[in-house]
């Protein structure tokens, strides 16, 4: 049986969930079934490297202009120099310019992504999302919340629509690069963590209004730990000085966040939109609280009051009281940490997430 030829196309390679999902599939996929390929626009970073030690080959071809002529002629040359049964696209613009290229083959399948709720599209956005949808032998969405509303915002049935949660790794071994944290860490007794790109979505302002609202309850002996960076660095750090807030320590991105979670005693998901967090499932594997927004796939994850605490993304109040709720009862702390874990173990894996991939695209190939 000759090995089925996938190429996974994405805008981006920066560190971002999506992105190591991509990492995962791709670095546990069968390579006695699959030959697995990765083509990327722009902005790298070391989980390309990760790619390239397991041997998996991964192109560059760069997009310099909005309309780019070059781009469009190399990336359609590398899918039909290659000839790949499945091409799997990521993000709305390498959909978009996978599906134009992939439209010019006819043949193979194309397979597209929904990741989010996707709130901020416009008009003509949903109708390019709508087309690639529809010409789609799959669309895979990582939560069934995000994949109705997107059809639902679309007018399709989602007849071609599938779920495949994600997985995280239960073994890490990246490694450590706590010491700096540590040093952070000698003058507090309680830490609350927040793990992300420094985006709008992820709602940042309201968890620096929360964590203002518990340091006024006289509360010294804690601390916000800011894991990620982002183009909302400078405007959050106006926030902060502006609001007079301490105790806020920004680490930038990190290759150990299974280390730093070890450090954390919550972990914050504030964003205004989520497909299906890596972050809360990585806190939760850990066995650490998660207090986190109500919003896309997220209560597909947690069961509010059980395995973690749903508030409403734009309530500062509803926050702050959560946090101060698992501040002050230890024992209910770590019952939501044991209740997290025992979940995460149950209904999510990589090698379960890659199955669910694998068994799709065979499907395709085969139908």
């Amino acid at each position: 049986m000759n090995k089925i030829k996938l190429l996974i196309i994405t805008d981006e390679m920066e560190i971002g969930g999506t992105q190591r999902q991509i990492v995962h599939l791709l670095n546990n996929i069968n390579r006695d079934e699959f030959e697995p390929h990765l083509v990327y626009f722009r902005n790298s970073s070391f989980l390309v490297d990760e790619l390239l030690d397991n041997n998996i080959p991964v192109v560059n071809i760069k997009k310099n202009h909005k309309i780019d002529l070059l781009f469009i002629y190399n990336l359609y040359r590398y899918i039909y120099v290659n000839d790949f049964d499945i091409v799997h696209c990521f993000a709305l613009s390498a959909e978009f310019w996978g599906t134009l290229c992939f439209s010019l083959m006819r043949k193979g399948h194309l397979v597209t992504s929904i990741r989010s709720q996707y709130e901020w599209y416009t008009p003509l956005q949903w109708k390019l999302k709508k087309s690639i949808s529809k010409s789609s032998a799959k669309v895979i969405t990582n939560s069934k919340n995000t994949g109705d509303y997107s059809y639902s915002r679309m007018n399709l049935l989602p007849t071609n629509l599938h779920v495949i949660y994600n997985g995280i790794d239960f073994n890490s071994n990246a490694i450590s690069e706590h010491l700096d944290v540590d040093n952070i860490l000698v003058d507090y007794k309680y830490v609350i963590m927040f793990i992300g790109r420094l985006v709008d979505h992820k709602n940042i302002p309201t968890l620096i209004k929360a964590f203002k609202n518990v340091l006024d309850q006289d509360i010294n002996d804690i601390c916000l730990i800011m894991v990620g960076d982002g183009p909302d660095y400078d405007e959050i750090q106006l926030l902060i000085n502006e609001s007079k807030v301490n105790h806020v320590h920004f680490i930038g991105e990190r290759s150990d966040v299974r280390d730093l979670l070890d450090r954390a005693d919550v972990v914050i998901s504030p964003s205004y939109r989520e497909g299906l967090s890596n972050t809360i499932l990585e806190a939760m594997e850990a066995g650490v609280p998660v207090i986190a927004s109500s919003v896309g796939g997220t209560p597909e994850i947690i069961t509010d009051k059980e395995t973690g605490i749903l508030f409403h993304c734009d309530d500062v109040d509803e926050l702050s009281d959560a946090i101060l709720k698992v501040y002050n009862d230890k024992q209910y702390s770590e019952k939501l940490g044991k209740s997290a874990r025992e979940e995460i173990h149950t209904r999510f894996s990589i090698p379960t997430m890659v199955k669910n991939f694998e068994n799709t695209y065979k499907s395709i190939v085969n139908s």
